[in-house]
């Protein structure tokens, strides 16, 4: 009897154990099975994004037949075919009417200098999503109505039409990147890098199409090494920075230099540019020396400057032969501006300035940047001119080209040039200008910026006396505003002609709430000394309309003309859109 109920109790607990033994095999057939399901598609979205960053497409529009052809670079066989209509149903919805512009723009007989590319948001319908791209132009046939462009799908940069996710964007501003800087250095860990675009080989012309794809493919390739504590900036048309406060361990930020260095040289091995184009990285240890924003990012692109003539490609600063450096760098530096003062090594752009109310252009927003050169943007280069005595020579350069090639291409003798000057560059402009040709024949008024370091450096009193000397000989003066505050005395902005309100203050208002608010701000400040006022780098038709509507009248914007190195006219049709926009109630 006591086998049998022994029996019947063993049978009775290995039967209850039945239930559990088949609902955990199950669910752990379940985990796995969704293991493998997760694990696959991370996979396949990795590959898809690798290669869809890689691969180019090429569109060919064919406007007299209604027709696109389009294909992948990479897979030239599986090409796609149908009306116009596809084309631009790849494109985002509220960039086709922009796209569209562009693209006819090109095929117009009568427009002369159209921009060769356009930043646009595209649509991934099988992903629902939008993404950048960057279309250029391949080759144009005006007779035959075709288009052939190329299209760069980079879909780690934000799209141009959706604001980021929250702690997924770290291309960061210029004021950003100084208050992250400022609440890390107190920790005094992490590093600064500077990446540097150059050319290699005899040096010619600057080629800015290969240029622009180079640096999107860059800020795109950052993207997937970015995030918590690890920041990026553009500084300029060649160089970004890197601000890593993720690490204390200066080998982790090595091994992250090199593996960009890697991924750059593939793509530059991909496109046929490797022996047009290098990079290099200059890194520092914040702890280093332990210095401001500026000084440590100066470092960290002295030490890329000098990767880049020492053939190394990657160097970290090092504080210990501090006068060979100073002395490498200042005699890098001053062949640098020699031999752009000599070879006029400097490309000139104008930008419309459009009189809303009128639906009139008044003059054009000059812009000066070096090519070919160690010196990244005018500010860069006046500032070496003002420390090597070259101040004369450079701005008489400047000076000399920007006249003469108004004069020849402006279609209206009362067009206005506003020129960027230096501060610093007062005696030169008093002694020079009077001798430059067309200086009399054309109307000019020279552009400050408060951001120029000089303003750090003279004192109140020497301010005023510049500018009112200035004003003594007949030359009108504009200052760009660069701080809300208005941080200059009263009677220096008594003495100014024109205000400048730019990107610093005009970036994104059409969607940022505290940026209208900060701009508001400033315009009810400057409105108080009764002076003209123009807002530039407006980057959307929402943005201008926003301006005018305030009761600004003088506007600036890649929107209604982009910047060219001719003298172009406005669009009528822009000029008579700028006026409909301006609220009269």
């Amino acid at each position: 009897m006591n086998n049998v109920f022994s029996t019947i109790s063993n049978a009775y607990t290995i039967e209850s154990f039945y239930p559990v033994i088949i609902i955990g095999t199950i669910t752990l057939i379940m985990f796995i099975i969704l293991y493998a399901v997760v694990r696959n598609q991370e996979t396949k979205s990795k590959r898809e994004i690798k290669q869809r960053i890689d691969a180019v497409r090429i569109f060919i529009l064919d406007f007299n037949n209604n027709e696109v052809v389009f294909f992948n670079r990479n897979t030239i066989g599986k090409k796609k075919k149908g009306t116009l209509d596809l084309f631009f149903e790849q494109i985002h919805p509220d960039e086709i009417e922009r796209v569209r512009n562009w693209v006819l723009d090109l095929l117009d007989p009568n427009e002369r200098g159209v921009a060769p590319y356009i930043e646009a948001d595209v649509i991934v319908k099988s992903e629902a999503k939008s993404f950048f791209s960057l279309f250029q132009l391949i080759h144009v046939n005006k007779e035959t109505r075709k288009i052939y462009l190329e299209s760069y799908l980079l879909r780690l940069l934000k799209p141009r039409l959706r604001l980021p996710r929250r702690g997924r964007h770290h291309l960061v501003s210029e004021i950003r990147a100084q208050q992250l800087f400022d609440r890390y250095r107190s920790r005094n860990r992490g590093t600064t890098s500077v990446i540097r675009l150059f050319k290699v080989g005899k040096v010619g012309d600057k080629d800015e199409k290969h240029e622009r794809l180079i640096m999107s493919f860059l800020l795109d390739k950052l993207m997937m090494y970015l995030g918590t504590n690890r920041y990026a900036m553009q500084l300029s048309n060649h160089e970004v920075a890197i601000f890593d406060y993720k690490y204390n361990s200066k080998q982790e930020s090595e091994r992250l230099a090199h593996s960009i260095l890697i991924e750059l040289d593939r793509f530059l091995a991909v496109n046929d540019l490797v022996n047009k184009y290098s990079f290099s990285i200059g890194m520092i240890e914040n702890k280093e020396i332990n210095a401001s924003y500026e000084i440590t990012l100066t470092s960290a692109r002295e030490s890329a400057i000098l990767a880049q003539e020492g053939g190394a490609r990657f160097k970290i600063y090092d504080k210990t032969p501090e006068l060979d450096k100073d002395r490498v760098l200042k005699q890098l530096k001053s062949e640098s501006l020699t031999n752009l003062i000599k070879n006029r090594n400097i490309k000139i752009t104008f930008r419309p300035i459009v009189n809303a109310k009128r639906a009139k252009t008044i003059g054009y927003l000059t812009d000066i940047q070096p090519t070919n050169s160690l010196f990244n943007n005018f500010r860069e280069m006046k500032d070496y001119a003002a420390k090597s005595n070259q101040i004369r020579e450079l701005f008489a350069l400047i000076a000399k080209e920007s006249l003469a090639k108004f004069y020849n291409q402006r279609d209206d003798e009362n067009l206005l040039l506003f020129l960027p000057v230096g501060l610093a560059d007062q005696p030169a402009i008093l002694r020079t200008l009077p001798n430059i040709p067309y200086a009399k024949d054309v109307k000019t008024i020279l552009v400050l910026d408060e951001s120029d370091p000089a303003f750090l450096r003279f004192t109140s009193d020497d301010i005023y006396n510049i500018v009112s000397e200035l004003n003594d000989a007949n030359i009108d003066i504009s200052l760009v505003i660069s701080d809300e505050d208005l941080t200059l005395e009263k009677r220096v902005y008594e003495q100014i002609d024109w205000f400048i309100v730019d990107e610093r203050l005009t970036k994104n208002i059409h969607a940022d709430d505290r940026m209208r608010l900060r701009l508001a701000s400033t315009l009810e400040k400057l409105i108080k000394y009764k002076k003209h006022i123009i807002i530039s780098d407006l980057n959307s038709w929402t943005a201008i309309e926003f301006i005018l509507k305030t009761g600004m009248i003088y506007v600036s914007s890649e929107e209604i003309s982009q910047s060219s190195e001719m003298v172009l006219p406005v669009d009528k049709k822009k000029l008579e859109r700028t006026r409909k926009l301006i609220d009269y109630n």
